[in-house]
């Protein structure tokens, strides 16, 4: 089964748009850090309909990155 991994850094460009990145690469630009969140689990959820496993990593202002399924809940460890 394809796993796609969504990136969304706590910076953002240099336009102050907030980048999301899909498997490594940008897949979108967003007003907002939280637009960009939205539109990530949004396709998270999407492709999981697909069958497809999917998490979405979020830099907190603390540096540290976190892990969220597509219901923004963090799974289980």
């Amino acid at each position: 089964m394809a796993t796609v991994l969504f990136d969304v850094g706590n910076d953002p460009l240099p336009s102050g748009e907030w980048s999301v990145y899909r498997n490594g690469v940008e897949a979108g630009t967003f007003a907002s850090k939280a637009a960009a969140i939205a539109w990530a689990a949004q396709e998270a959820a999407r492709l999981q309909d697909r069958a497809l496993t999917t998490s979405i990593h979020i830099e907190g202002v603390d540096g540290v990155w976190r892990v969220f399924d597509a219901s923004m809940k963090a799974p289980l460890t």
